[in-house]
């Protein structure tokens, strides 16, 4: 019977809840009560690359006016994109990753 840690690590590892993974299945319901609502389901790539869409719609609002604050920000993610490639190794995040270096260079 896996502990309530393992249960919340793997809900995030699926992107559901702690609680719709033991519903319906004999885990003890006194273990269940103790097990947290919502989890972080979200990997580091995905939270960076949300960012970094928030950003470019910043600047895509901002035209002109923000250019050289724009261009400073775009070759920082630049830089943020070539860490996460390195430190990946999911085929899935590294596609993620490529797209978001093409869409900085439109």
């Amino acid at each position: 019977m896996p502990e309530e840690r393992t249960i919340t690590l793997l809900a995030g590892l699926f992107k559901r809840e702690p609680l719709q993974l033991v519903a319906g299945t004999d885990y003890p319901p006194a273990r269940a009560e103790r097990l947290p609502f919502v989890v972080c389901r979200y990997t580091e790539v995905e939270l960076q690359l949300a960012l970094l869409t928030c950003d470019q719609e910043w600047i895509a609002q901002r035209g002109q006016v923000a250019a050289a604050r724009a261009a400073v920000i775009l070759d920082e993610w630049r830089i943020r994109l070539e860490r996460l490639a390195q430190e990946t190794l999911d085929r899935r995040e590294l596609a993620l990753i490529a797209a978001a270096r093409r869409s900085l260079d439109r």
